[in-house]
């Protein structure tokens, strides 16, 4: 298993072995983000800075400072600006952290490591590590710590295979990136081995979040140049690639959040034109062209804001070629239950209020769901029921 695997699992099974109260716990990821997001909006008051992102980059940062065991009273924080801020929120984090009985989850190593020279979790009698090429200190800490209580520590022999490697010289990445398709397919095209299903060609990409919109592009234009418009459909394309697209770019997620962040008083033209056309509403199939009339007849008010209440006077009534009773039954649904909302509470509370005005507006839709679209949805499932689990920060 993974190491941050057998990491979890032995903390786990020493605290249900607790039977007193336990001084702290590891912070989900989700709860590190949102403290450390409080932490960046409290420095950056009156600064033009992106609380969020800094917040991940600063997230991200110190896990590698547990990962390295650098410590915090080193002369070199002082260097700059920049790692003099960061060494404050530090402060500030693990502040926090002490004061409410909280750890990161970088931190998981050294308390797990603790635990064990403390002999207060069992340990096997030996372990072999495979494809530790280059440890960082924390997990040679934690490593040594298993030597110290007696643990065998093998390191499985790395096999020794001879390769060949080329170096080819492009203008930019987006050559990097044609080459490396039209590459890949002259193998397969060639290759004897390629008739095997069990083949594989390996291609990495660094940077592959900021380059895979360009990946994907370009790949379907050489793999599969008639449904390149539409990959996600494509059951039987030749690649995958392993980093899935961010939630809101998937249009079911997209189609939530579309929703939520809707008031129904006031509602900008271009977002309600997607909200009357949109697939994931009940009865977009059925009333597909009146929609598309109506959505046209909204643009034709040359209004910036338009309200659910202009959409139900514009859809109702049998007599209009944009007549939509599905739609107009929605909007009714959609008016009460917007009475109904809080307008402050706590993250479960509010990830109840969302779960519930998308159940009344029929989200996902009455049509049936692709295998990816199911998949999407029990991915919004789970990020509200991350959201419900943030109470505690």
């Amino acid at each position: 298993m993974p190491l941050s695997a057998w990491l979890s699992e032995l903390w786990t099974g020493w605290l249900y072995s607790q039977t007193e109260s336990i001084g702290a716990r590891p912070l989900r990821q989700a709860e590190e983000q949102e403290v450390w997001e409080q932490i960046l909006r409290q420095a950056s008051a009156g600064l033009a800075l992106d609380a969020a992102a800094t917040a991940r980059f600063a997230e991200s940062a110190w896990k590698l400072v547990c990962d390295g065991r650098i410590p915090l009273d080193a002369a070199e924080w002082s260097d700059s600006e920049d790692s003099v801020a960061f060494r404050l929120w530090v402060r500030e984090f693990r502040r926090r952290c002490l004061e409410r009985g909280w750890f990161s989850g970088a931190e998981l190593s050294a308390r797990v490591a603790d635990l064990i020279l403390q002999d207060e979790v069992p340990v096997p009698d030996w372990v072999e590590l495979v494809g530790f090429l280059e440890p960082t200190p924390a997990q040679q800490h934690f490593f040594e710590t298993l030597k110290d209580r007696g643990v065998e520590v093998r390191e499985r022999a790395t096999p020794d295979c001879q390769g060949s490697a080329v170096c080819v010289g492009l203008a930019d990445t987006a050559s990097e990136v044609r080459a490396a398709a039209d590459w890949a397919r002259r193998i397969l095209e060639k290759d004897a081995q390629a008739a095997d299903p069990e083949f594989r060609i390996g291609i990495v990409v660094p940077g592959l979040t900021r380059l895979r919109g360009q990946i994907e592009r370009v790949f379907g234009e050489v793999f599969h140049p008639r449904t390149r418009l539409k990959p996600e459909l494509d059951p039987k394309r030749l690649f995958n690639i392993s980093l899935g697209l961010p939630g809101t770019e998937y249009s079911a997620i997209g189609s939530a959040l579309l929703v939520l962040q809707t008031s129904p008083p006031s509602i900008p033209i271009a977002l309600a034109s997607r909200l009357v056309r949109s697939p994931f509403l009940p009865g977009a199939a059925a009333e597909a062209t009146n929609r598309a009339l109506l959505d046209a007849r909204l643009r034709s008010l040359e209004e910036s804001q338009v309200s659910l209440g202009d959409i139900i006077s514009l859809a109702a009534g049998a007599d209009k070629p944009y007549n939509c009773p599905g739609l107009v039954h929605l909007c009714q649904a959609w008016i009460a239950q917007h009475k109904t909302q809080p307008t402050e509470a706590l993250p479960s509370d509010w990830a109840k209020a969302f779960a519930v005005l998308l159940r009344k507006l029929g989200w996902p839709g009455d049509r049936g769901s692709s295998s990816i679209e199911y998949q999407v949805q029990k991915v919004w499932h789970e990020l509200l029921s991350e959201m419900a689990g943030l109470d505690g920060v």
